[in-house]
Parts: C-alpha cells; sequence; structure tokens
C-alpha cells in the first residue's frame, strides 16, 4: 500500500487562538529526529498550490479510480480550511467539485451524487438529514458495512454549495483553548461518478477532527468526552494502517465506526490516497504525539 503524504504549515492567524504565539524553528527538548514526507507546503503556500499538487487525483476519480483525500493533525493546525478554504481562496473540497462538473460537461449522460457522513462520539449521521439521528451500520457480504444515507445528484457548482452549507450547519463544532471553531467529528464527503459503460468510481474528501492533549484544551464534560472519542478512533485509524502496512493477520476496523466506514468503502485497496498532515508552528502548540509524525512518514504508510 502506498499513500502520498503532504504537510502544511499554517500560518498564524490574526485575532485567533494562536495569533500572538511564536513561532517554532526548531526544538531543543528532545533528540533529534527525521521525517520524510511526499512534500512540505510553507506557511505561504495557497489553496490553489494544494490543489494543483493533488488536481491529478481528481481525474483519475473522474476516469473510474476509487480516491481519497484526508486532512490530519491537531486541532488547530487548519485542517477544515484546507479543505473549504474561503471565498479568495477556496479549498480542496470546492475546487475538487468544480473540476467533476467541469470534467462532466465533455461526457453527456454522466452524473455526479454526492453524500456527506459525520461520525460524532462513535455515532453515524447524515448530515443532509441529521433528524433522522444516528444510522446503523450493517454487515455487508465484502466485510465492510452498509448503511441508509440521503444521496443527491449536483448538476452545478450552485448545487454543490447549497448542500455543503446544509451539512456544514448541521455539522458538530466546538470552543477550546486550542481553537475558537474546533471541529468535534469526523466528516466524510463522498463524490459518486457515474459514468456510461463504466463501473461506479468514487472520491471521498475526509475531514478528521483534530486530535488534542485534554490538559492543552482544557477540556471538561463534553467536550472531554468528545476528544476522548475523537483520539480514539484516530488510534484506530493508525493502528488499522499499522496492521495492513506491516501485513499483520488481524485489522483492527472494527474498533471504531470511522475505520469500518472507510473499509467499506474500499478505501484500503484504493488506487490513489493522499494524507494533507496539517501542522501548526506556535511554541504554545508544540504538544504533537510522537505517533503522529511517523504515522505520516512516506516510510510507515508506504509498503
Amino acid at each position: 500500500m502506498s499513500i502520498d503524504v503532504h504537510v502544511r504549515i499554517r500560518p498564524n492567524v490574526p485575532n485567533g487562538v494562536w495569533s500572538s504565539a511564536e513561532t517554532v524553528l526548531y526544538s531543543t527538548q528532545s533528540p533529534n529526529t527525521r521525517y520524510v514526507y511526499n512534500k512540505v507546503h510553507h506557511i505561504g503556500t495557497s489553496n490553489q498550490t494544494i490543489f494543483q499538487g493533488i488536481e491529478a487525483l481528481v481525474h483519475a476519480g473522474f476516469d473510474g479510480k476509487n480516491v481519497t483525500v484526508m486532512a490530519y493533525g491537531q486541532t488547530g493546525s487548519g485542517k477544515t480550511y484546507s479543505m473549504n478554504g474561503s471565498k479568495v481562496d477556496p479549498g480542496i473540497v470546492p475546487r475538487t467539485a468544480k473540476l467533476l462538473l467541469d470534467l462532466r460537461m465533455n461526457y453527456p449522460g454522466t452524473q455526479i451524487v454526492i453524500y456527506f457522513t459525520e461520525i460524532y462520539n462513535e455515532s453515524v449521521k447524515d448530515l443532509l438529514e441529521p433528524q433522522r439521528g444516528e444510522l446503523g451500520l450493517h454487515d455487508a457480504p465484502d466485510g465492510g458495512v452498509y448503511f441508509d444515507k440521503k444521496s443527491l445528484p449536483i448538476e452545478s457548482i450552485e448545487d454543490f454549495v447549497k448542500l455543503q452549507n446544509v451539512a456544514e450547519r448541521n455539522r458538530k463544532y466546538g470552543v477550546t483553548n486550542l481553537n475558537d471553531h474546533s471541529s468535534r467529528s469526523h466528516m466524510i464527503l463522498t463524490f459518486e461518478i457515474h459514468r456510461a459503460y463504466r463501473q461506479v468510481s468514487t472520491i471521498n474528501l475526509v475531514d478528521l477532527a483534530g486530535s488534542e492533549s485534554a490538559s492543552r484544551a482544557n477540556t471538561d464534560g463534553l467536550s472531554l468526552r468528545e476528544g476522548g472519542f475523537i483520539n480514539k478512533s484516530l488510534l484506530t485509524l493508525g493502528n488499522v494502517v499499522d496492521a495492513i502496512v506491516e501485513k499483520k493477520p488481524y485489522v483492527p476496523y472494527r474498533d471504531a465506526k470511522l475505520t469500518r466506514i472507510l473499509r467499506s468503502c474500499s478505501w484500503w485497496v484504493w488506487y490513489v490516497r493522499l494524507f494533507v498532515a496539517a501542522i501548526n508552528p506556535s511554541h504554545s502548540k508544540l504538544d504533537v504525539p510522537k505517533p503522529f509524525y511517523e504515522r505520516l512518514t512516506v516510510r510507515t504508510f508506504t509498503t
């Protein structure tokens, strides 16, 4: 299994939680360790440049390959910004939607269908119809799972934006010491590409909730519980990848809803995969568990 890993270093944001923090260039608190990635994007890199590096993946998805892109990192490191972006500099999600719709124009009869899935405290919900409550995961014959979700076709970028806004309004956010707008759930946006005389292909864009230290985030009550579920599912994701890369006889897919759903999408046998690892360089934020970096090295994720 081969996974490309891109690291993006976010800038300090004016008026943000980390706006007055000191930027770290190196640390003398621990022995030097070298990590290898496919690409490291510096602080000034735009979302447009980020997308240019993965545009070929969208073309591969449109041409019948299954693709996934995950944004992974600590809370407050800029994952959601990399995925959604802004009006001035749209992120991976809107740029992917626009490119797919543009490609569709050249192939009459092609249909683009999307759905949004949220995993919050190990509860799976449809972000387009959250009133339905928790969705049950049912075992499929191939070892994956299936669940009932609302899939809708999009004909224009306006259609997409309307549905994305609905999903974002329904997603769980909160406030912690590390982030004043912290995603408290994992969100999976799935594009299904239906082309004539071709098998349906999918592109999954996954905005993972941020890993966090409870002491640093100063969380308690509900926020502490949310953080526990987030960290557990991210740990399981790492354990699953480790087990597959090391060819272990048992892979712990069932230990978290996130990995069960990704398995149902055949993520582990997909043709192309990319992790966008976001890092906050602020001194006050330098509390990243060692396994975070180790599991996002090219060496670890390549076999």
